[in-house]
């Protein structure tokens, strides 16, 4: 499954409570992803038609990172259509990964098995599909402390370092005027040694908090930049001009949301 999905469809019925559920969890868990609904009737004799065609209006989404195919708990013969033959191909057919989450726990479709992952429901599919975003901001403020004890604990190093070589050259320098000289001298060096290093620390520190930063495409883009990418069978991103041409379609994200568009 992709790590940070942004677009996430979802097939089941528009009014049960299994979208609402689903709706709820994104939002809390990961609000950057936006929720497509390919509407289907998931219950009855015409379900399995409706739902094979949702997922195959689905699949046109270019755009699409992953799918989600859902239901809220009813009777066994109530989850009939989860069954059926067509709806097991058009889930293992579906062109990105897709995620079940129909009835309840002990519920176990031919659906289910044709999955890249089965929830036991539709709550659960949410949550399994998309990362929690407080956890994500939790690991990189981990790494961004970690970094400065790292960076405080090789300028405490040199500090003590250049002190016991001071203490040394007192004690073993027969002249104190020449120890004198001579403390003075490293002491000139080590202070720009120093400077030198914690200038270097500190540019380092700089450069791997800002690689940090741009791992969270929300960041950059909360900036005022955007991020162009071409779409297909697979979504490439645009860095040069070259890389698009004339009637290409294109996914433009930026600080508040996403929209498409097609080059002319």
């Amino acid at each position: 499954l992709p790590a940070y999905p942004r677009r996430v469809g979802v097939v089941t019925s528009p009014t049960g409570a299994a979208v609402q559920d689903v709706r709820d969890v994104i939002a809390r868990r990961w609000p950057l992803a936006e929720l497509v609904v390919s509407p289907a009737l998931v219950q009855g004799d015409r379900a399995p038609d409706s739902i094979v065609a949702a997922l195959r209006l689905l699949a046109r989404d270019d755009a699409l990172d992953l799918a989600l195919l859902v239901r809220g708990g009813g009777a066994s013969a109530d989850l009939s259509a989860f069954n059926d033959e067509a709806v097991v191909r058009a889930v293992f057919a579906f062109p990105v990964p897709v995620v079940t989450g129909i009835g309840h726990e002990t519920d176990t479709s031919l659906a289910d098995l044709a999955a890249d992952l089965r929830a036991p429901t539709p709550s659960a599919a949410a949550a399994a599909a998309t990362p929690d975003a407080a956890e994500v901001a939790a690991r990189f403020d981990s790494l961004e402390r970690a970094m400065a004890l790292a960076a405080r604990g090789r300028i405490e190093g040199a500090a003590a370092r250049l002190q016991s070589l001071t203490a040394t050259l007192r004690h073993s320098t027969p002249s104190p005027t020449r120890a004198r000289e001579q403390v003075e001298s490293l002491g000139a060096r080590m202070g720009e040694v120093l400077t030198a290093r914690l200038s270097a620390d500190r540019a380092g520190l700089e450069r791997t908090a800002a690689q940090v930063t741009a791992l969270n495409p929300a960041t950059t883009l909360a900036r005022g930049y955007a991020i162009v990418e071409r779409l297909g069978r697979r979504r490439r991103v645009v860095r040069r001009v070259k890389d698009v041409k004339a009637g290409n379609r294109i996914a433009v994200s930026v600080g508040d949301g996403a929209f498409w568009a097609e080059v002319n």
